[in-house]
């Protein structure tokens, strides 16, 4: 077993890998939310496991509905999703999914083709090279800033109020041919499976964004897909330039700019080691449930 924050076993492409991520949330209101919680991630192929675990003072109710076990087989078609709490897991095809991303694509890249689609209004993602590297976990890695701005408009601001969103992701990115990668390339075969890749890059930014499911935020995901690597850190804001002072709840930039989200991924530690096929099943003991319609 290796140290938190080290590597162990050297690079190798299609190698088992663990990777342990502290994820910090964040979001604004009268009584501020934090959460936190320990995602560890093991790749195998085809295959990948996610566990989150809460960390800190939680209701047992809240670590019950957030503490769960993500199983993921591009070799099976399928996914499940298992409540350890409740000892039973759902089984997700890939297939719905993917039939459903096919048309929502679809339909939008014939809208393009016959002038139907809505006009693309939103600025492009801004995409800067940091220009330096960090050390996460034992990995050297590259950073860049993503950024997108856009109007936004809220029927209880006063009229004429000028508002301006801003979406920004700092990352920091392992190379592909490290033990991290794995992650990176698991991801893309996956994207690719379920037909969430074709459907990101099938519209302009004002369709991808109305996507049920996707938004905004989705057009950070696809300016990211475009950058090498896999993602050992990650600093994400949401923040709102003109809201009025005064509210409480909400942290003030030096500007005056209001953040209404932050939340913060590190990696702890990258373990290049085999890990048990058996991580990769639903628990002998728990019970399948029907997913409801």
């Amino acid at each position: 077993m290796v140290a938190c924050g080290l590597i162990s076993g050297a690079a190798s492409t299609r190698a088992d890998v663990r990777i342990d991520v502290r994820e910090n949330a964040w979001s604004a209101g009268e009584r501020p939310v934090v959460v936190r919680t320990m995602v560890r991630t093991w790749v195998q192929g085809a295959k990948r496991r996610l566990e989150n675990r809460l960390e800190g003072a939680v209701s047992d109710s809240l670590r019950r509905a957030t503490s769960f076990v993500q199983i993921d087989r591009v070799d099976r078609d399928s996914s499940y999703f298992v409540r350890p709490a409740e000892k039973a897991y759902i089984a997700v095809p890939y297939g719905p999914s993917r039939d459903q991303n096919g048309r929502r694509g679809e339909a939008m890249r014939l809208a393009r083709l016959d002038g139907t689609a809505p006009r693309d209004t939103l600025a492009p993602v801004r995409v800067v090279e940091l220009g330096r590297m960090r050390r996460i976990a034992g990995v050297a890695c590259r950073g860049y800033l993503l950024e997108l701005t856009f109007a936004y408009r809220d029927s209880a601001s006063a009229p004429g109020a000028e508002l301006t969103g801003i979406l920004a992701d700092t990352v920091w990115l392992a190379p592909a041919d490290s033990p991290a990668g794995e992650l990176g390339r698991f991801e893309r075969e996956h994207a690719a499976t379920t037909g969430a890749d074709s459907l990101l890059e099938a519209g302009n930014a004002v369709q991808v964004s109305g996507q049920k499911g996707l938004g905004l935020v989705a057009l950070l995901a696809r300016a990211r897909r475009k950058l090498p690597g896999t993602v050992l850190s990650s600093h994400y804001t949401n923040r709102l330039r003109g809201l009025p002072r005064g509210l409480t709840g909400v942290e003030r930039e030096a500007d005056g700019t209001a953040v209404l989200q932050r939340t913060v991924r590190e990696a702890v530690a990258v373990v290049a080691e085999p890990i048990p096929a058996a991580l990769f099943e639903p628990p002998l003991d728990a019970r399948r449930v029907e997913r409801r319609p």
